[in-house]
């Protein structure tokens, strides 16, 4: 799934901690998004930060409720995240992010996890991954 240079992307990125390790820092999520769209010569609508939330669930992230209704109201075609982990550590909420976004004709694209979520076997994909996301988020010590 590539970015289409003809619509505005929307940045999004996610921290837990203050200090996220395993390079996902919002410094390093953003250097590297950033990055991408001034090689690949894309706009960016916004940056939507949600930091030191988790993401097991979408409630209590104001930033993808934002981001969910600034799709709505036809701001941007696409949404490029880090990684899918980073939208979601639940996969009913992602699949629920990523429903909501399919309606307005919105594009999700990670990218690192270059995924067609409009093929069965994109979909089949995406869905493991974000289970395996989900899996990690659960062996993370409460606090």
């Amino acid at each position: 799934m590539g970015i289409e240079l003809t619509s505005l992307v929307d940045l999004y990125l996610r921290v837990s901690t203050d200090k996220q390790v395993d390079g996902y820092s919002l410094d390093t999520q953003k250097a590297a998004l950033l990055n991408y769209c001034r090689k690949a010569q894309i706009k960016v609508y916004n940056i939507y930060v949600d930091a030191g939330v988790s993401g097991k669930s979408i409630e209590n992230r104001p930033e993808i409720l934002e981001l969910l209704k600034d799709a709505k109201n036809g701001c941007f075609g696409q949404v490029l995240c880090l990684r899918l982990s980073r939208i979601s550590r639940r996969l009913a909420d992602l699949l629920h992010i990523v429903e909501l976004l399919d309606q307005q004709n919105v594009k999700l694209h990670s990218l690192t996890e270059d995924l067609q979520t409009d093929t069965p076997v994109g979909k089949l994909v995406f869905k493991m991954i974000d289970a395996v996301a989900e899996n990690e988020r659960r062996k993370i010590p409460r606090t």
